[in-house]
């Protein structure tokens, strides 16, 4: 698309080079299962690849920063995550899904009063960012403030519908609280939204 023309890098635009190979196979099961995992830890190390590269020609753009922290997360890699979070929030101090993933980090690392701190400021950015109201009601509760990670819990479930992963959370801490009735019905919610969560189904019988 360009004149004159120009290389194009890998990148998720149309005029970027976006130029995939797909195979289907058929399988055995337990050679499929190899397979998606193998595939899984091969594809998040190429968008990872990906996404240092194009950094390089797009600097500003918070959501490459933001995705590419994610990858990082994922692979343990947490200095170098905070890193591409901490010059993103420079560019756009207001992303509530970089905090959201800066939280992640402050998490992982043992910065628990920093983490509380992160999400909250990710919620306040955005009152419908429902992983970290789930994240902040998890870990209110991990420090012994059942009732506020309830709320917190309850608010994640309000503002993203059937949110299966939330509504199981809150199951178990609405069960830690003595409220065996509304643990039952929050369970059976949350396995109307995802009818394959184990634990869930696991926590729902006890």
């Amino acid at each position: 698309p360009s004149q004159p023309p120009r290389s194009a890098n890998y990148g998720w635009q149309t005029s970027e080079e976006m130029g995939d190979l797909w195979f289907q196979v058929l399988t055995t099961k337990s050679d499929r299962k190899a397979l998606v995992a193998d595939f899984a830890s091969k594809e998040n190390l190429e968008q990872m690849h990906g996404l240092e590269t194009q950094i390089e020609t797009h600097p500003h753009d918070i959501d490459k920063r933001t995705a590419l922290s994610a990858f990082y997360i994922k692979f343990n890699r947490l200095d170098d995550a905070r890193d591409q979070l901490e010059q993103g929030l420079r560019i756009a101090p207001r992303s509530s899904h970089a905090l959201f993933n800066l939280g992640l980090v402050e998490e992982r690392v043992g910065r628990t009063e920093v983490a509380l701190d992160t999400y909250r400021r990710a919620v306040a950015l955005d009152t419908f960012n429902g992983p970290a109201y789930n994240n902040l009601g998890l870990l209110l509760a991990r420090e012994g403030r059942v009732a506020e990670g309830i709320e917190a819990l309850r608010r994640a479930t309000e503002v993203r519908d059937g949110y299966a992963e939330a509504l199981g959370n809150l199951g178990r801490l609405l069960l830690s609280a003595d409220q065996p009735r509304q643990a039952i019905a929050t369970y059976y919610r949350a396995l109307e939204a995802d009818p394959d969560m184990g634990i869930v189904h696991f926590n729902l019988a006890v």
